[in-house]
């Protein structure tokens, strides 16, 4: 886990991003971190991403997506060299969410 800055230091926007973070190069992971939502609005670097669920793809700037229990926003890089293998895992339906969870919880 790694913030976006180390890879996109060039980029003012990911010094300011809180909750996003890198999984390797290639892996973008933005958590909903407020309940009740079921979409989330995050910030994708200047690159070509691939949105792990749905396959679309995205050229960078602020996006918003779906992001129902279980399927929070996963990006990965489209030039990745496993971009491949992340593909066949979503077509494969390796990538899944965990049955019908929910979450709650509160700001102290």
């Amino acid at each position: 886990m790694r913030p976006l800055f180390l890879h996109y230091e060039d980029d003012a926007q990911t010094y300011t991003l809180k909750y996003q973070y890198l999984l390797g190069r290639d892996i973008l992971v933005a958590p909903v971190h407020e309940e009740g939502r079921s979409d989330w609005t995050l910030y994708l670097p200047e690159d070509n991403w691939v949105h792990a669920w749905t396959g679309e793809a995205f050229r960078g700037g602020e996006v918003t997506v779906n992001a129902p229990i279980g399927k929070p926003p996963v990006f990965y890089r489209a030039d990745s060299e496993w971009a491949a293998l992340f593909a066949s895992l979503k077509a494969s339906n390796h990538i899944r969410p965990w049955g019908n969870s929910r979450a709650k919880g509160e700001q102290r």
